[in-house]
């Protein structure tokens, strides 16, 4: 029977695959170190890549050699520190705000947003019941016998009508 240490040595996971490209997640330096991390412009422009560049020379993939840490990582370094964050009129503090102002705009497009054309979710548009011609004026009772003699998008606005007005009384405790 084998150990835990001797299935695990045996598994997939563990097995290093043959070098051709990074795994996800990482990239490669100039001089062939495995870097965990995101590939920007700045690492490709000092050479970094995808790719191994020591392809022919190792038949593995080496261990991850340096972690490049994220923004926050950074900000939270420089608070520990003590250093100060950026004054108002800097160029980094207007640079990271835009970068944040565009990041809660696209969230608020993306949560907005659920089909292709850009149109909401659910029945929410505003101006439906006059559109249909119906209104929501009188009792519910008028409004329910108006509804059972409209018919198609006109009486579904009635009956809603109806609904809002009615409303459910909420329990007491």
């Amino acid at each position: 029977m084998k150990t835990f240490k001797q299935f695990f040595y045996e598994s997939k996971e563990y097995q290093v695959k043959e070098t051709k490209s990074a795994p996800a997640g990482h990239y490669f330096t100039k001089s062939g170190n495995l870097v965990k991390g995101r590939l920007g412009k700045d690492e490709r422009d000092r050479g970094a890549t995808k790719s191994d560049p020591k392809d022919k020379q190792r038949s593995k993939v080496p261990p991850v050699s340096q972690v490049r840490e994220g923004l926050w990582a950074n900000i939270n370094a420089k608070k520990k520190r003590g250093g100060k964050s950026a004054s108002k009129g800097s160029k980094a503090y207007k640079a990271a705000k835009k970068a944040g102002d565009k990041l809660e705009a696209t969230k608020e497009s993306v949560a907005n947003e659920n089909f292709k054309d850009g149109k909401k979710k659910g029945k929410s548009r505003p101006g439906r019941v006059k559109r249909a011609g119906a209104s929501c004026n009188g009792s519910v009772a008028s409004l329910r016998k108006k509804a059972k003699n409209s018919g198609g998008e006109k009486g579904k606005m009635y009956h809603f009508c109806a609904n809002m007005k009615s409303g459910k009384k909420k329990a007491k405790k």
